[in-house]
């Protein structure tokens, strides 16, 4: 399949196709749910144009066997740091002929490939669509807040898909949890407690009061890129069972 598929980085020259597939991606859904107000059916060709030009969004034309067969938008919200906080797919689209072949499947498999600095990816998709949400699902997003009623007949639903995994300390993480620990004293807690006080805290977490604490707490830590970025622990309170 991937020798098969092909993202092509779209321009404004494109967007007359790319509102061409949209259309026709997309009809099928707003004649069964008549979305007229949010519907890609309904997009004018001047908003895909501004849509394949808008900043930190990029938007690809899908080829199949040298074929356009569809587009995805990505979108990034920096939140002022230089990764991405968090990516969005608005829209993926398919047209009908494809469907059902992998295709989608496989675009999102390549997407999350070309940005391997983003930290979340997002989307929303429709509830009654059990297709999409079963592709999304298996694509490792999941389904959080509320739900967005459209109409009678259509509620959209959000997925997220966390590029940070968590999984229990182990003892051979305590070295790197120890560092990460007094990183952070000194980077982030001493803007409120001072430098000075927080030198000294730092210099008590070493990797063996991290073994000690892993002893009687449950602790867990969270990587990024297989990188130890954040470390959380639980205990009872003074011993308390409640």
């Amino acid at each position: 399949m991937r020798n098969e598929m092909e993202l092509k980085l779209a321009t404004a020259e494109d967007a007359q196709l790319l509102h061409k597939l949209q259309v026709e991606a997309f009809m099928p859904l707003y004649e069964k749910y008549h979305d007229d107000d949010m519907s890609p059916a309904k997009e004018s060709l001047e908003r895909v144009r501004e849509k394949i030009e808008e900043e930190n969004t990029e938007f690809y034309l899908i080829y199949f066997e040298k074929r356009v067969v569809g587009g995805i938008r990505i979108r990034h919200h920096h939140k002022g740091i230089k990764v991405e906080h968090a990516s969005w797919i608005s829209p993926l689209f398919i047209i009908p002929a494809f469907q059902g072949k992998g295709i989608a499947q496989e675009v999102i498999n390549q997407v999350f490939s070309l940005y391997p600095e983003a930290l979340t990816w997002k989307l929303d998709t429709i509830k009654q669509e059990a297709g999409n949400c079963h592709l999304y699902e298996k694509c490792g997003f999941i389904r959080v807040g509320e739900e967005h009623v459209i109409n009678e007949q259509m509620t959209l639903v959000d997925y997220e898909k966390s590029c940070i995994t968590a999984r229990r300390f182990k003892e051979t993480d305590a070295e790197n949890v120890s560092r990460l620990i007094r990183r952070n004293m000194l980077e982030v807690n001493s803007k409120d407690y001072g430098l000075e006080a927080m030198q000294k805290v730092a210099e008590e977490y070493n990797a063996e009061k991290i073994l000690q604490t892993a002893g009687y707490a449950h602790m867990y830590v969270f990587e990024w890129k297989e990188q130890i970025v954040g470390v959380g622990a639980i205990s009872s309170f003074w011993g308390s069972e409640t």
